[in-house]
């Protein structure tokens, strides 16, 4: 939560329509995703968009090295074939949410925006983490 938030920021200050354009190109492209690979690889295009649109090549070298590690995907990442409708649409939404602020320019909210994505993610991720050693037959 230390980088996403301030990145998400510094986009809605320098985005340019043209990385409006691409973060939505990559939103509906998200959306209209058949399988979770696909799915996870998209969602990850539009979080690299917005890291784009900060205009600074620091930034983006930084996210490409640590963007499988930095931004939590609550879909794809459980061995599913086929991400879940509501998972779907929760990510999308939370992605639309992020680059909708920084589209309009409102610093607060694409930093907002991220904050409520991350909670959102981790909250995926501990249930999932709870349920597989709840399900693991050394659990006691």
């Amino acid at each position: 939560e230390l980088i996403e938030p301030p990145i998400a920021r510094l986009a809605a200050e320098r985005a340019t329509a043209t990385d409006n354009a691409r973060m939505r190109a990559h939103l509906r492209a998200a959306q209209q995703s058949a399988d979770a690979a696909s799915f996870d690889h998209h969602c990850e295009m539009v979080r690299r968009s917005i890291v784009r649109a900060t205009h600074n090549s620091i930034l983006l070298r930084l996210h490409d090295a640590l963007g499988p590690i930095q931004w939590l995907s609550p879909v794809g990442s459980n061995g599913d074939d086929a991400p879940k409708p509501e998972d779907i649409a929760a990510v999308c939404r939370r992605l639309c949410e992020i680059a909708e602020a920084v589209a309009r320019g409102d610093a607060n909210a694409a930093e907002a925006a991220v904050r409520t994505s991350i909670d959102h993610a981790e909250r995926i991720a501990a249930a999932r983490t709870d349920a597989a050693e709840a399900a693991s037959p050394t659990a006691a």
